[in-house]
């Protein structure tokens, strides 16, 4: 048995196919590439005619079997009519829902196929079965028209060429070659490796250079036909009309040298089917090979797109190794500066409120005795509580300044001062508010020692409380004359208590100097235990916010180095897959060569045409 007489299927193409799904399968995510194997079916060559709506297919098809009015000439068809072999001569329309129809009369067939036949829009093909020898190696398929690949008529045009041995692509003179149609042959390329041009309505313009003009348009258009699909592009000119008038005009027609084509295409309908096959399998093998490029360009194709990242990790690291060793060199120093600068604020304003009671007993009168009283309270209270909010920013900016450009820094911040009381807040609601509440009293008002600010003042307030002088707690809530009051308030307002009342400006004024001088030093020793606190405060705030961000970069290097090992697998994989396509590709170009060898001409061509050797007269 000889090529030519083997079917499309031959064990070396089906292994060929077989070898492409393998791949597809491992590549995933694959589109409809590789559509189904030809079949081949039947001895006949199914040649199918397609072209734009107008350009004469169904004319070109009555002039070739020499019966003007086998096929409807002008009306709109909307689907594809099979021209076979048959007896008795008749029609048979096959409907959507499975059934048929038969008609004797082939006058009636523009009933069944035209747009607005009987049978519009149930009709799934129609077939005539013609007495005519010279189809019965052949069948012609009359196509609705390319109307470019979304509309209608090009999906029921498409849909003609499964199992298609050849196609004769059809356009008329004076038309320039339509985009619509260019999509088409490109599309139909993937799966036809014979196409016969023809020029048809060549009586009615100037042929030659509408030939010249559709050649140059394809050739021009590289994307969508590149050299290795069509070599030595030529047009067929034919005269259908010529074809139908005479016997000595259809020979001047190129109609007989068409029918040489069709001939041909009959011969080799095997070999044609086996390298339709083969077609099919390399575009798909293209497709595949294109796909996995880009998605191998999108992975960064050999390149490292995260190293700068890592870099830029290591430098982040780097740079927290050196702060770790250089924030415990200086903390004590901004401490201590920090403690320096809210002691001087201390004074200075110990100094001017000194002053601005001075100035104020000057002129005071005894009934503003219990107003100035109450006034001093407040005023060492506020100073107190001013104190308070020097350290704590102080604290604040330190803690920013050592952790600058750490990740989490400003986080880190708001935690070290939720660790703290509020200067504003009540003991009673600090100690609620900061669970575990100790049971016994004592050391309730004791845990405020450890805290920023009010040490001194706690210490005041515990034999108090346990003598019961002057302040209670009710339900776990510390109040005096039923307010939550501050910490230096109670003891401001203990220390008036004691003192007694000043009966006379002169005694008042001996009041206000001991209790702004008692104030100065209880505020003096807070600030020291405070800072001394701060101090260890900052250290662990630090600490713990330096070893947070180095675990943190160390955790993004390994998911970096974890990605960029998944990257490299998938890189690796896609490459690999690239190699079985490639060896795929080179065992394709192999047989096509094999089998176009042993083709005999005019099929040898890779996607080929022909002209007519004397020009149409």
């Amino acid at each position: 048995m000889t090529a030519a007489d083997q079917g499309p299927r031959t064990p070396e193409i089906g292994d060929l196919r077989r070898q492409l799904e393998r791949i597809l399968t491992d590549i995933g995510e694959v589109p409809g590439w590789l559509g189904p194997a030809a079949t081949g079916a039947g001895n006949r060559a199914k040649i199918v005619i397609v072209g734009e709506v107008g350009v004469g297919k169904s004319s070109l098809i009555n002039a070739l079997l020499d019966r003007p009015d086998l096929l409807p000439v002008g009306a709109v068809t909307a689907t594809y009519v099979a021209v076979g072999a048959g007896d008795p001569e008749a029609l048979t329309v096959h409907l959507d829902d499975g059934g048929t129809v038969t008609d004797g009369d082939l006058g009636h067939l523009s009933r069944y196929v035209a747009a607005d036949g009987d049978l519009a829009g149930r009709v799934a093909r129609a077939a005539v079965h013609l007495t005519d020898p010279r189809l019965a190696a052949l069948t012609l398929i009359d196509t609705p028209g390319t109307g470019g690949l979304d509309s209608a008529y090009g999906r029921l045009t498409l849909d003609a060429l499964d199992n298609a041995t050849a196609l004769v692509f059809v356009c008329a003179a004076g038309n320039k070659i339509s985009t619509a149609e260019r999509e088409f042959l490109a599309h139909a390329s993937r799966r036809i490796d014979r196409i016969v041009f023809v020029l048809t309505q060549i009586d009615d313009h100037p042929w030659r250079e509408s030939l010249q003009e559709n050649e140059d348009t394809v050739r021009a258009d590289r994307d969508r036909f590149p050299h290795h699909n069509f070599a030595a592009i030529t047009f067929l000119p034919v005269s259908a009309d010529k074809a139908l008038r005479s016997p000595r005009q259809r020979t001047r027609s190129g109609i007989d040298a068409l029918w040489a084509q069709l001939d041909d295409i009959a011969r080799a309908h095997s070999h044609l089917m086996q390298l339709n096959e083969l077609r099919t399998i390399t575009a798909a093998q293209r497709d595949a090979y294109r796909f996995l490029y880009d998605k191998l360009h999108t992975l960064g194709a050999g390149s490292d797109p995260g190293r700068d990242d890592v870099a830029a990790l290591d430098e982040q690291a780097k740079a927290l190794s050196e702060l770790n060793t250089a924030w415990r060199k200086n903390l004590d120093w901004e401490v201590r500066k920090a403690k320096t600068a809210v002691r001087n604020q201390l004074n200075l304003r110990i100094a001017q409120l000194r002053s601005d009671y001075q100035t104020r007993l000057a002129t005071a009168k005894p009934r503003q005795v219990p107003d100035i009283e109450s006034a001093v309270v407040t005023d060492l209270c506020a100073l107190q509580l001013r104190s308070d909010t020097d350290l704590r920013q102080h604290a604040a900016e330190i803690a920013r300044r050592m952790l600058a450009g750490v990740p989490g820094a400003e986080a880190a911040v708001t935690v070290l001062d939720s660790q703290l009381p509020a200067p504003e807040e009540a003991l009673s609601t600090y100690l609620i508010e900061r669970p575990p509440t100790p049971t016994n009293p004592a050391e309730t008002l004791m845990g405020v020692q450890t805290s920023f600010t009010g040490w001194n003042m706690a210490r005041n307030l515990v034999p108090l409380v346990l003598g019961g002088v002057g302040l209670v707690i009710p339900g776990g809530q510390m109040v005096v004359g039923g307010l939550a009051l501050p910490v230096g308030a109670i003891w401001y307002r203990w220390q008036k208590k004691t003192k007694g009342h000043a009966a006379d400006i002169a005694a008042l004024r001996t009041w206000i100097l001991e209790s702004i001088g008692q104030a100065r030093v209880v505020i003096h020793d807070d600030i020291d235990l405070a800072f001394a606190n701060a101090l260890r405060a900052l250290q662990d705030t630090i600490e713990n916010s330096l070893t947070d961000a180095q675990k943190q970069i160390a955790d993004a290097k390994q998911t970096h180095t974890q990605a960029e090992d998944t990257l490299d697998a998938e890189r690796k994989r896609i490459t690999g897959l690239q190699g079985r396509l490639v060896l795929l590709g080179l065992e394709c170009k192999k047989k096509r060569k094999a089998l176009l060898a042993q083709a005999s001409p005019p099929a040898s061509g890779a996607l080929t045409s022909s002209r007519q050797s004397a020009s149409p007269g």
